[in-house]
């Protein structure tokens, strides 16, 4: 892998928030949209969701999840476990005012938590420039 590969995959998803969240129910996959709030240097991707949602009780049973985007001809694959985040402080420093809509008590609404996905891997492809050859950018 070149730094240049996982600039360019750090770049991709940080430009292209909307991607798809694949989690494990029972013996089942369960995918769906999401917009990724942070994605760190890392490739830990960050969630905001509802603590009563069907996504956080699949990830208390079976933490092991994947983010896929796509994009301009390029995408990309993050594999990890995830966690619910509740801690105040945390909810707090991430809140973001547009979540109102969700979350109408703001960052200290009960219903509102995160989905910290600490990668694994990460493969990216850029078409483009390598053809169907994903790198491995992490």
């Amino acid at each position: 892998m070149t730094e240049d590969f996982r600039t360019k995959a750090l770049a991709f998803i940080r430009e292209h928030p909307i991607v798809h969240l694949a989690t494990v129910d029972k013996d089942r996959p369960r995918v769906r949209v999401m917009a990724v709030a942070q994605t760190d240097d890392d490739f830990t991707v960050w969630f905001a969701c509802g603590n009563s949602s069907a996504k956080v009780k699949q990830i208390g049973q079976c933490p092991n999840v994947a983010v896929s985007a796509y994009a301009d001809e390029q995408d990309l694959v993050v594999e990890g476990k995830a966690e619910v985040v509740t801690d105040e402080a945390v909810r707090r420093r991430m809140w973001r005012d547009e979540w109102k809509r969700y979350f109408p008590g703001g960052p200290g609404d009960p219903e509102y938590c995160l989905i910290k996905v600490a990668a694994a891997a990460a493969r990216y492809r850029d078409l483009k420039a390598t053809g169907f050859e994903a790198q491995d950018v992490l």
